[in-house]
């Protein structure tokens, strides 16, 4: 938006609106101040809208100078609220009104707190006093046969401060909406993922399991559990900082060779599970070598063993439920480790 690329999208919301508002309020004045004396000649009017833009540009810089910019935002509000609009409506009348009402938005939207209340209630009083002051003493009125060009000017002013105004609020709406976006993202990834591995947690696995199931139509999958063999010796031998290092290398190293064939999620301690889209089980044995490989090359390098898994693997398809797919390859991997483990069933012996 206008006001984000003028002043940046670092400038904080409090700071940004405190410039609009000095901006709006300056420039407004001034243009009162040139208008009047064009309109209406150096009349009282004329000399207090130029005292208020002065007072306005210089409490804005000196705001930002001395970072008293809540201090000066309120001393600008109670300047054109108590003074400058209930003046200018005494003066000049009905065509002024326009800027009691901006004033009144001006309180709401740049004060966040319940102080707000207390200003709409003094404007008020004050609009209410002008008024009075206006009807009861007629002769105080300034109007001359140029309040239309008056009211022009009064218009024009009014719908730019408002147009700011409204430029700032919605910066702030999509910035906050962005911000509340990527936090969604940022939540939703962390509630489906494991914190040591990087890889899917059983979370994801649930939703991804029932969310296949209910579209894979006539299509064959295959779930594929693993269990790293032997780990508690693993962790009793060298510590659980390695232990650790194993799981997050194991879970890189099926992430990295499963690619775009399926998902690659922890189930659970040093169990994990792969659901693949594809249903060729030489393709399969081929992506659980390499990956058998890769866990050998990684644990020679970094203790001289050799660690290996187990797995039992379960092709379903939309008939079967996520109970099924894990019972039977859980049976499956428990009848690898009972015959020797370092390999893979697909069938029960």
């Amino acid at each position: 938006m206008i006001t984000e690329k003028i002043f940046g999208k670092d400038t904080d919301f409090k700071r940004r609106i405190f410039y609009v508002m000095v901006l709006t309020a300056g420039f407004a004045n001034t243009i009162g101040f040139i208008s009047n004396a064009v309109l209406f000649g150096f009349t009282s009017g004329t000399a207090v809208c130029g005292v208020c833009a002065a007072a306005v540009i210089l409490a804005g810089v000196f705001g930002v100078i001395m970072d008293r910019i809540k201090a000066c935002m309120y001393f600008i509000l109670a300047l054109v609220n108590l003074f400058e609009f209930p003046f200018l409506f005494i003066a000049y009348g009905l065509s002024t009104m326009v800027y009691m009402i901006l004033g009144l938005v001006g309180i709401i939207t740049f004060i966040t707190t319940r102080r707000r209340f207390v200003f709409v209630g003094l404007a008020l009083l004050f609009d209410i006093g002008a008024f009075a002051i206006r009807y009861c003493f007629p002769e105080l009125s300034q109007s001359t046969e140029n309040m239309k060009g008056a009211l022009i000017c009064s218009f024009l002013i009014v719908f730019f401060a408002v147009l700011a105004i409204i430029d700032v609020i919605i910066d702030e709406y999509e910035g906050k909406t962005r911000e509340l976006t990527e936090m969604s993202k940022m939540l939703g990834v962390a509630v489906h993922t494991d914190p040591l591995t990087g890889i899917y947690n059983r979370r994801f696995l649930m939703e991804y399991l029932d969310k296949k199931l209910d579209g894979m139509g006539e299509a064959t999958a295959c779930a594929m559990l693993m269990d790293i063999d032997y780990f508690k010796k693993v962790n009793d031998t060298y510590g659980h900082v390695f232990g650790d290092r194993v799981l997050v290398e194991f879970g890189k190293i099926l992430k990295s060779r499963i690619g775009d064939k399926g998902v690659a999620t922890r189930f659970g301690g040093e169990e994990f599970m792969i659901v693949f889209s594809i249903s060729d089980r030489n393709e399969i044995c081929g992506i659980m070598n390499s990956i058998r490989s890769d866990f050998a090359e990684f644990s020679q390098q970094e203790k001289g063993i050799e660690l290996t898994f187990s797995g039992g693997g379960e092709f379903f398809d939309a008939g079967t439920t996520i109970t099924e797919i894990f019972s039977a390859a859980d049976k499956k991997l428990y009848a690898a480790k009972d015959n020797g483990r370092n390999r893979i069933f697909f069938d029960l012996p």
